[in-house]
């Protein structure tokens, strides 16, 4: 008997963990236009605020499939929506390198956005159903630590990759990734533990109406939206700064740097939620406190952007350090999942998660493309009173659309205080 249970925790984590995998492979995906930028706006002649808006059509696929994407994968599990995921992934992301319009790069932009919806929900359910409730909250984080690593991967290997064999290319390498990853989601992720066996028809919800039902119920939580809301701003670190305007910006506070030095800098960001989500993660089952972690999270956010925006004379060392503790202290955001996950029952946790995941992923679709539209206002305002090519007024240009960062992080200590505190109780029963 303890074998058995002892084999069925093992096969759990392989399973969470190849989800997790799919995770990774998105995060990498998505911040692709970040490190093409150039490429981009001269292979298809557009401005910042046509980038931001290239780059944002994977948020407006993937934030509103938050609304259906939990109660989808509570009705029909995990491993046949993320099979499909993957594959969509892939082949947006081919469709993405392999064109020549705007139309239909964006379209490209749009299916990736699509698939990647139901990577971390698909991945946290999947935790709800293998492994004991005490180790939800650090796979939570680790989840997210391997996002980042997609990300840093993407931001070092992936600039050599373009530099090597250009960037319509390395999009084709990464199409083949997912490609790749489909079968082996199908084959070895499993929907509940008597899968194990072979068995798969497995659904939380009984009918779609109870579905739809248990949504309106999360929909109708004050705490859902609060949860919601502050992890969408703990969010702009990465999908504000570190997935689309950090390297610019950091590029224009440093000129004298090399782009390499410059990248480097930008993945400090990613390596800091690397290191900060499974240990926020486990910090918060330790404490048994999902609030606290989050109120001091926030306040040392708002502190250090503040650092990262408006400190002049800070070395590029003494910055990079800066951006480590500002991707590290952000990463707290995790418990936002976590305290939905706690404030619900456990069948619709997939919709609690992915209501929250809603909008957090508001800060791409919305903040990523308006941070362009105001750096371009502000190039366009100088234009008659300044050089357009001065390097310190298209810092201004920067920190003036970046400034969203630390206003909406002040906003964000206020709101942790309102949260009402789970305990750590709730998830499946070991």
């Amino acid at each position: 008997m303890i074998q058995q249970h002892n084999r069925s925790l093992w096969f759990g984590w392989a399973v969470c963990m190849l989800g997790s995998l799919f995770y990774c492979y998105e995060y990498l995906l998505r911040i692709e236009p970040s490190l093409m930028i150039q490429q981009l706006e001269q292979f298809y002649g557009i401005s910042a605020s046509g980038l931001g808006i290239l780059s944002a059509y994977y948020y407006w696929a993937y934030t509103p499939m938050q609304l259906v994407v939990g109660p989808v994968i509570d009705y029909f599990g995990p491993r046949r929506v993320m099979t499909l995921a993957v594959l969509c992934c892939a082949v947006g992301s081919f469709i993405f390198g392999v064109s020549n319009t705007i139309v239909w790069a964006s379209f490209g932009r749009f299916l990736i956005g699509f698939g990647s919806a139901f990577a971390f929900v698909g991945v946290l359910k999947l935790a709800a159903i293998w492994l004991p409730a005490r180790h939800f909250a650090f796979f939570a984080g680790f989840t997210t630590a391997l996002g980042m690593v997609g990300a840093m991967a993407g931001n070092l290997g992936m600039m050599a990759l373009i530099e090597s064999v250009g960037w319509q290319e390395t999009i084709y390498y990464f199409s083949l990734l997912g490609a790749l990853l489909t079968p082996l989601i199908w084959l070895v992720v499993r929907d509940h533990h008597s899968s194990t066996a072979g068995g798969d028809d497995h659904r939380d919800f009984e009918s779609m109406s109870s579905m739809i039902g248990g949504f309106k119920q999360i929909i109708g939580n004050g705490q859902m939206w609060l949860s919601g809301f502050i992890g969408m701003i703990l969010f702009f670190s990465l999908s504000v700064f570190a997935e689309m305007w950090g390297i610019q910006y950091l590029g224009h506070l440093y000129p004298g740097a090399t782009e390499s030095q410059i990248v480097s800098a930008n993945t400090m960001v990613f390596a800091g939620w690397l290191v900060g989500a499974p240990f926020a993660g486990w910090v918060s089952d330790a404490l048994k406190s999902r609030k606290l972690p989050l109120v001091i999270g926030s306040t040392l956010a708002f502190g250090l952007s503040l650092v990262v925006f408006f400190l002049p004379g800070v070395s590029l060392d003494l910055m990079r350090f800066v951006l480590l503790m500002f991707g590290f202290v952000s990463a707290v955001q995790i418990n936002c999942f976590v305290l939905g996950r706690e404030n619900c029952p456990e069948y619709m946790s997939a919709s609690a998660i992915a209501f929250i995941n809603m909008c957090v992923m508001i800060s791409g679709l919305a903040f990523q493309p308006l941070v362009g539209i105001l750096v371009d206002m502000s190039q366009q305002w100088r234009e008659g009173v300044a050089h357009a090519g001065d390097q310190f007024n298209q810092l201004v240009d920067y920190q003036i659309g970046l400034a969203l960062i630390p206003i909406a992080l002040a906003i964000c200590v206020i709101l942790s205080f309102c949260l009402k505190e789970s305990y750590g109780k709730g998830g499946i029963e070991e």
